[in-house]
């Protein structure tokens, strides 16, 4: 026995000298505002572990013990918590992990012992969050949702985990950069990336080779799509309503998608990125770009399976439309500038 020393479960022995025996705990444990102390001996919890709807507790610690919760684990609703930390040694989650709705909480714990997760990971609607919780060690969980967490500027800390069936990055004002999904490859569903005010880098999918459907849109100040290189095919890429971009050099891996939608992108002129696609299999719409003068990016294209639309970008010569689009049957370009 020694400060910092293993605990052995349910054996009734302090080994690490902390003053308290490690134990299994059987079915849920809630922390309330009559019980902010429940579940700090646990070393086990075999249900679901609950820090919800607290109105008057500030500050909670205590989970430096758990290890593993065999159902959920949910810290959502209290109004009043700003600091939370523990939770150093938790590996495992049977169930979701879902952190939302902590109105004044600026702090909460780094998980960087945590290996597997259930079907999904929320973090959402925290407005005074200033970092996201570390997730380092995390290789397995279902479904990922970063989402309305108004000060947070950097979403970091997933750098072990490779495959997902969703990822969902929405909403949050301040977010600046995300970087932190260097090892994922592959997304079976959808990638999300929508309506930031301040987002300008996305460089963090190096690692990605297959999607089912990319979405960004609404991006305000995004000027550079880069960071998906490795990306060789996908279902379905819709870059859509992105004020400020001018540049989408990212995707010089990309040879096959089924379908690829660059709409009412105002500030871009120039789609170069695409070098590499071979192979549309269902459509192509290039539509409402105001100040789109150039398409050549598209030169390896040989196939686009139904139609391809080039539609109402004003500076766009018509003839360069028309002549890019002759050797594909179901081309269309129109109100495009007539003028050249």
């Amino acid at each position: 026995m020694y400060p910092g020393a293993p605990e052995i479960l349910d054996d009734g022995i302090d080994q690490d000298c902390d003053g308290i025996d490690s134990i299994t705990c059987e079915g849920s444990i809630y922390v309330t505002d009559a019980d902010p102390g429940a579940g700090q001996a646990c070393g086990v919890i075999t249900g679901s572990l609950w820090i919800h709807f607290t109105e008057t507790i500030a500050e909670l610690s205590g989970f430096d013990r758990l290890t593993s919760v065999g159902g959920d684990l949910v810290i959502s609703e209290n109004f009043e918590l700003v600091t939370l930390s523990g939770f150093s040694r938790l590996e495992s989650v049977g169930g979701d992990v879902h952190i939302r709705e902590n109105y004044s909480a600026t702090s909460l714990p780094d998980f960087a012992a945590l290996t597997t997760a259930g079907e999904r990971l929320d973090i959402m609607t925290n407005p005074a969050l200033v970092t996201l919780p570390s997730f380092s060690s995390l290789t397995t969980v279902g479904n990922v949702t970063v989402e309305n967490n108004d000060t947070i500027t950097d979403v970091a800390g997933f750098e072990s985990l490779h495959a997902v069936s969703n990822v969902d990055i929405d909403r949050n004002e301040s977010l600046v950069d995300i970087s932190g999904f260097a090892s994922l490859t592959s997304v079976s569903e959808i990638l999300n990336i929508e309506e930031h005010l301040s987002l300008t880098d996305i460089s963090g999918f190096d690692a990605l080779q297959s999607v089912t459907e990319l979405t960004i849109m609404t991006q305000e100040v995004l000027g550079t799509i880069s960071g998906f290189g490795s990306l060789n095919s996908a279902i379905d890429i819709m870059i859509m309503w992105n004020n400020g971009l001018t540049d989408l050099s990212g995707f010089a891996g990309l040879t096959t998608v089924s379908g690829l939608y660059i709409n009412e992108n105002p500030d871009l002129a120039d789609i170069s990125g695409f070098n590499g696609l071979t192979t549309v299999s269902h459509e192509l719409q290039v539509s409402y770009n105001y100040v789109l003068t150039d398409i050549s990016g598209f030169d390896a294209l040989s196939t686009v399976g139904t139609y391809f639309f080039v539609r109402y970008n004003p500076m766009l010569c018509s003839s360069i439309a028309e002549t890019f689009g002759a050797g594909f049957p179901m081309f269309s370009a129109t109100g495009n500038d007539d003028s050249c």
